[in-house]
Order: C-alpha cells, then sequence, then structure tokens
C-alpha cells in the first residue's frame, strides 16, 4: 500500500510505545501496530544518505486506477429502438413473488396470431419421448423428477384436458440431454423454442432477442 504524507495524520492512534532514542518505537494505527527505527539501531559503522524523489510513472499509473475505478456520474442512453422496447416491457409488465423471484412476461416483437398448428408437431414429439420412457428407466426417472420439481415451483400450470383451447396458443416441445458422465446435472431438459408451426413461424421468431441490457459498469 503505498500512502501520502497527508495521510499520516488520518492513520495514526494515540497509542505510542517508546525506548531510547536509538530503540525501536512502536505507533498504533487503525491498521494496527506498526514499527520505526533509526537506521543506527542496525549499524554504526556505516554512512547513510536519503533523498527523496517523486516517481512521476508511478504517481500516473496509480492515477489511472483510481479512475479506472469509479462508478460514472452520468449514463449515456445508447439503447437501439428494440432495446428501448424491452426495458418499458420490463418496466411495465414484472412483478416479483413472495421469495423475490422476478416475474415477466414474455418479450413479443409483433403479434402471436400468425402462430400456426404446432399441437400435431408436439404430439408427435411426445409419442416419441414416452417410447423411450417406457424403454429406459433410470431417463423415466430423472425425467419425471424435473418436471415434478417444475411444477412445484410454479414455472407450469396444469391445463385441464376440458379446458377450451385458447388462440393464440403455441405448444412448446422438449426433450431430455442425458450425459451419463455428469457430475451435477445427468438430465438437462431442453424447450425448443424453434419448433416451427404449419406457418413456418416460431416461438422465436417473434421474440426479442439480443444480449444483455445492463449498463456498462466501467
Amino acid at each position: 500500500m503505498i500512502l501520502g504524507a497527508d495521510s499520516y495524520g488520518l492513520l495514526i492512534e494515540s497509542d505510542i510505545i517508546k525506548g531510547l532514542e536509538y530503540e525501536f518505537i512502536a505507533q498504533g494505527t487503525i491498521f494496527g501496530w506498526i514499527v520505526l527505527c533509526p537506521t543506527s539501531a542496525f549499524t554504526t559503522s556505516a554512512n547513510f544518505s536519503h533523498q527523496v524523489l517523486m516517481d512521476y510513472d508511478l504517481h500516473d499509473l496509480l492515477t489511472k486506477f483510481w479512475i479506472q475505478e469509479e462508478i460514472p456520474s452520468t449514463t449515456t442512453n445508447q439503447l437501439s429502438p428494440e432495446e428501448a422496447e424491452c426495458e418499458v416491457h420490463f418496466t411495465s409488465t414484472h412483478t416479483r413473488d413472495s421469495s423475490g423471484r422476478y416475474i415477466v412476461r414474455l418479450p413479443l416483437k409483433s403479434s402471436a396470431s400468425q402462430f400456426g398448428d404446432s399441437r400435431s408437431t408436439a404430439q408427435h414429439c411426445l409419442r416419441r419421448i414416452l417410447r423411450r420412457l417406457s424403454t429406459d428407466k433410470a431417463y423415466h426417472i430423472l425425467y419425471s423428477s424435473f418436471f415434478s420439481e417444475y411444477e412445484e415451483l410454479q414455472h407450469m400450470l396444469r391445463v385441464p384436458l376440458s379446458a377450451p383451447e385458447p388462440s393464440p396458443v403455441y405448444y412448446l416441445t422438449h426433450h431430455g440431454v442425458l450425459r451419463d458422465d455428469s457430475i451435477t446435472t445427468k438430465l438437462r431438459v431442453v424447450f425448443n423454442g424453434s419448433s416451427q408451426t404449419n406457418t413456418g413461424s416460431s416461438l422465436n421468431d417473434i421474440l426479442h432477442t439480443d444480449a444483455k441490457l445492463q449498463l456498462d459498469m466501467l
């Protein structure tokens, strides 16, 4: 740590232990004890010459460091029209539940009315998954466990079979990626928002997608 002499008076405390003039001195500071002594405490035969120099390179380097660490007092809004729309969407639709979790509606950039039929594709995908679940017990257990937890966390809700189908509607297909060598999560369930309806459109086609919008602190 490099400190200027102008800071010394702010650091020292009243505690001090002194000996004879050629002995060590212990001075209490806000960081703890520091020990000072004259050079003659180590030798009496050598001659010493001291001078103070200003290391301008080091000073400039430290100045640049502190400038980089400062938080800017003003921020410049450089969001594109689509990014600004996402900001407004989040502000107007987000809520927080009792656990502090954020809930926000999907940021659509165009109307969902362009969706066609996605049910037949989802049914075909589901039949393929059910065939594997019937032959692979370990896969079945992991897949069922995932969706049980998904429902408990209220990431999804069951829809009664007697309920009328809403319009527009998009059936989100999914499949599992099993990695037996994984130490933590052996099964990763992937939701396929790129699955196309019979009109050629998908959920991902009408969603805003981009990088994060958080401001750069530096």
